[in-house]
């Protein structure tokens, strides 16, 4: 099973802590510990870890070059007013120079069209990156400062005030549009004849834009700049500002897309989000990585991949699909969709990212586990699709978990390892590797608390194979049930189930079947039925859960017959409502056989489209069924 969206969460609880094997029960963890005289276990290195490429979202902050479209930026000044009208018209000028420059489109709007508030001119300063708004004119402050408002209303936070410091500048006035504007920067000019430039003052340090009006001016340390170097300053800063405010604003849309739960409705969404992608801003390895991952919790492999390898065509944009995290997340989705020859590019593609790491770059933590964990999955998988034949995919998977367990010894790893060393034939009482292993998954799964308590289906799963490993059949139970409940995608339980089908082969001669087994056995044919969506469901009996008064499932068989038109609803056990009546056991009704006409109506569960309530003529109790699926629940 690949655990992407959990990977990050254990590694940085990994890094804070080295691993150590507290004596835990086996009511935590079913696992078996080493015998007491064994040899003491191996305690793994613990490396510092880079950020995982599966949540992070970004191995490379580096903002790609040659893709940023130019800036739009509004320059509201008077030029009509007489009184410092040079003064203006040569701030104006110094502004449009620092526009070329930087190369950013500048527009000048007049403000008696804003003032009087002409459509065209409205949405230019509304919908522009930045607006300049030159206060010079004290009686056009009341209408500037109403539009300046009305563009942070929409969001429009880039707004720079520009105001000429004159010899008979009324403070108390530009005081008070301090106060109103106290968080926007405020950019004074100079005039100074003698070196024929406009002046203003250096920002020091980490000094604010905002500080109070003039402060700079009056103060003894304040050192002289020309305006147009001022300007340059504050505009280049806002260029990178506003490429990262488009960025966030897409991921923070991409985000609703978890909301939508019919996976149709999803795929449209993204398809529309995808084209936002063609914005130069956009474009990032954090958008890109988040595209992705949107649409493997969609399980639309195919936009994955068709989505890295639009991206390769564009020149600019190879840099892009080169980070880490890309070719992580490409690869995984080639593994996923396995149509011909994607398995072997994927596995390409994994090792070239692991074989361009340094070794100094491993020391450090700069390979991720994930990425070694990939390696092996993909040999897993190739093993498995040769019928548990391919004895070298098998060796090389071991190898490849090995590694990753080495380097961060986590639950994925860890169970994986164990799994593929069973298939081997490797038993726990002869193996060491086996034996130290279960001491670190005891350990991590210990530290989770117990199993009731549990919230993320990983944890749950993990729980649910190490059981199975062990035999342990009523917490493999136990753990099947918690699965159920917290209603994992598709795509989750196929990874589990892989797990277990592999156990089940490869597991030693089992017993004579007891309850716990049969109980198991049930649980196993229920995950199988809802991972099977691609098939129709024609078969006329499947596991279903009643749900009793008690608030507890039972496992039950439900028996389809459309011909006769039957029902028939029948529990795993026939133990399952034993109860006791003056201390002796009588077993209670555990198959019931409905007709057509003793059933009065079928209603679905508003609360989870899996479940369905029976009601019945003859029987007092009615029945709230589970079922694996909503297809299975609407046959």
């Amino acid at each position: 099973m690949h655990k992407a969206k959990k990977n990050q969460k254990k590694m940085s609880q990994n890094n804070k802590k080295q691993v150590h094997h507290p004596d835990i029960s086996n009511d935590v963890c079913p696992l078996p510990l080493p015998p007491r005289g064994a040899p003491p276990p191996t305690v793994y290195h613990t490396t510092r870890m880079a950020p995982t490429p599966s949540t992070s979202g970004s191995f490379d902050k580096t903002v790609i070059p040659g893709n940023a479209r130019k800036l739009h930026v509004v320059i509201v000044i008077d030029q009509k007013v007489q009184k410092n009208l040079r003064v203006r018209e040569m701030a104006l000028k110094d502004v449009q120079k620092v526009a070329d420059t930087l190369n950013v489109n500048l527009a000048k709007i007049d403000f008696d069209k804003l003032d009087f508030g002409e459509t065209e001119t409205l949405d230019l300063f509304y919908n522009a990156d930045v607006a300049l708004v030159d206060v010079t004119v004290t009686h056009q402050q009341p209408s500037l400062c109403y539009h300046i408002g009305v563009r942070e209303s929409m969001g429009q936070s880039y707004n720079m005030i520009l105001t000429y410091l004159a010899p008979d500048l009324e403070y108390h006035i530009m005081d008070a549009l301090k106060k109103t504007h106290a968080h926007l920067p405020m950019i004074i000019y100079i005039n100074s004849p003698e070196c024929g430039m406009l002046q203003s003052y250096e920002k020091n340090g980490n000094e604010d834009d905002a500080k109070p009006p003039f402060a700079r001016a009056n103060s003894t340390t304040a050192k002289m700049t020309t305006f147009q170097n001022r300007l340059k300053s504050v505009l280049k800063s806002v260029q990178v500002e506003a490429s990262a405010h488009s960025r966030e604003k897409f991921m923070s849309d991409l985000r609703k897309a978890r909301e939508i739960t019919d996976g149709d409705q999803k795929n449209d969404f993204l398809d529309k989000m995808r084209t936002r992608l063609d914005n130069p801003d956009v474009l990032h390895p954090d958008t890109v990585s988040l595209m992705m991952l949107s649409y493997r919790d969609n399980q639309n492999y195919g936009g994955m991949i068709r989505l890295v390898d639009d991206l390769k065509r564009i020149t600019d944009c190879v840099k892009v699909v080169d980070t880490p995290v890309i070719r992580y997340q490409y690869a995984f989705a080639l593994n996923r969709r396995n149509k011909g020859g994607d398995r072997d590019l994927a596995l390409n593609t994994v090792l070239s990212l692991i074989g361009g790491t340094t070794e100094n770059e491993e020391k450090n933590g700069l390979l991720s586990p994930d990425v070694v964990c990939l390696a092996g999955r993909i040999y897993k998988d190739k093993f498995i699709a040769s019928n548990y034949e391919d004895r070298d995919s098998l060796n090389s998977a071991i190898e490849w978990y090995r590694k990753a367990f080495e380097m961060s010894p986590l639950e994925y790893s860890g169970i994986n390892l164990t799994t593929l060393l069973r298939a081997s034939g490797e038993h726990f009482e002869n193996n060491l590797e086996m034996q130290q292993i279960a001491v670190v998954l005891n350990s991590l799964l210990g530290r989770k608390g117990a199993l009731q308590n549990l919230t993320e289906y990983w944890d749950v799963a993990t729980y649910f194979e190490v059981s199975v490993l062990a035999e342990n059949y009523q917490k493999a139970c136990e753990a099947a049930l918690m699965m159920v409940k917290l209603k994992p995608p598709v795509w989750y339980l196929k990874s589990t189930m892989e797990n277990i089908k592999l156990i089940n082969r490869c597991a030693a001669t089992i017993s004579p079947i007891e309850k716990e087994k049969q109980q198991f056995l049930f649980w196993s044919e229920f995950f199988m039925e809802a991972t099977e969506t691609d098939t129709d469901i024609n078969c006329p009996r499947y596991p279903v859960l009643i749900l009793e008064l008690t608030k507890e499932f039972t496992p039950s068989y439900l028996t389809l017959n459309t011909e006769e038109g039957t029902v028939i609803l029948s529990h795993v056990l026939e133990t399952s409502q034993q109860k006791k009546i003056h201390q002796s056991e009588v077993k209670g009704i555990h198959r019931w056989h409905f007709t057509r006409t003793n059933i009065k109506a079928v209603t679905e569960s508003k609360r989870d489209d899996r479940q369905l309530f029976l009601y019945v003529h003859e029987n007092s109790d009615d029945f709230n069924l589970l079922f694996p699926t909503k297809a299975h629940c609407q046959k």
